[in-house]
């Protein structure tokens, strides 16, 4: 599995929570070519805690295709507030 990475902004919709309970995210971001892209946070990562609180940032995010197609962003990292 190659991982690739995207910076820009991103938006998002939370999922119903994982089986362990934690919180799980629908998340669209533009990759490197512009195209958009959606996809799911994996399942019991930590990072899926700090995604509400990148809102409005730029972010750094990892990503893979699984065998199905489906994008999994495994990793984000937030920057500076982006001006509007």
């Amino acid at each position: 599995m190659k991982t690739k990475q995207a910076i820009g902004v991103f938006t998002y919709r939370r999922l119903n929570n994982s089986l362990s309970g934690n919180p799980r995210f629908e998340i669209t971001f533009a990759g490197d070519n512009g195209d958009l892209f959606t996809g799911k946070t994996a399942s019991d990562y930590a990072f899926n805690y700090s995604v509400e609180n990148c809102r409005d940032r730029r972010i750094a995010i990892e990503y893979h295709f699984t065998p199905r197609g489906n994008i999994t962003v495994t990793d984000m990292t937030c920057s500076v507030i982006v001006q509007q």
